[in-house]
Parts: structure tokens; C-alpha cells; sequence
């Protein structure tokens, strides 16, 4: 039996802090999402095949949590980069039993 996956949210709260998620077709066209830590959005590529907006949603949220909590603040880009690649991988399998 296939379960139907969830729409996408407009907005998400990420350690308590309400995000605003926007959708769009204005962004450079090799990003796939951009997360805003003082405006408190996330965009997400709507340019980019549909298949690969979730995990751009949960990619984003990742670099929101770094952002939120300073850890951003204290390493470069390619490090924080690292970093999230490294949890979206670990915690990929996971999605598969959270209804996300």
C-alpha cells in the first residue's frame, strides 16, 4: 500500500522559531534552496525537478538549526556545508519512518 506523501509546509518551526517557507522561481539557478537566518525564511528552487524539493526543505532546516543556535557563526561556508551534508546523509534513512 503507498501512502500519500504531505504537501509541502508554507512555514515550519525550527527550535521555535517560526520560518517562513517560499517557494520560488527566483533564485540562481544552480541553488537548490537558501536558508535566512535574520529574515527567517527558506527558499526552495521550484526551478530544480520537483523530486528533489524535500530533501532541499530538510537540507535547509539543518543549516537553519546551525544558524539558530551560532554554530554557523563559528566555522566557514564549506565547513557548515559539510556539516549538513554529513547529517542530511546520516539521518536520510531515518526519513523513511517519520512522516515528513
Amino acid at each position: 500500500m503507498m501512502t500519500k506523501k504531505k504537501k509541502l509546509p508554507g512555514s515550519i518551526r525550527i527550535l521555535g522559531i517560526n520560518f517562513h517557507i517560499d517557494y520560488t522561481t527566483d533564485m540562481d539557478k544552480s541553488d537548490y534552496g537558501e536558508t535566512i537566518i535574520e529574515e527567517r525564511s527558506i527558499k526552495i528552487n521550484i526551478n530544480k525537478p520537483k523530486h528533489t524539493w524535500r530533501s532541499t526543505l530538510r537540507h535547509e532546516i539543518f543549516h537553519a538549526i546551525l544558524g539558530i543556535t551560532g554554530q554557523s557563526e563559528r566555522m566557514g561556508n564549506e565547513e557548515e556545508e559539510g556539516i549538513v551534508i554529513a547529517l542530511e546523509n546520516g539521518v536520510d534513512n531515518l526519513m523513511d519512518f517519520i512522516d515528513f
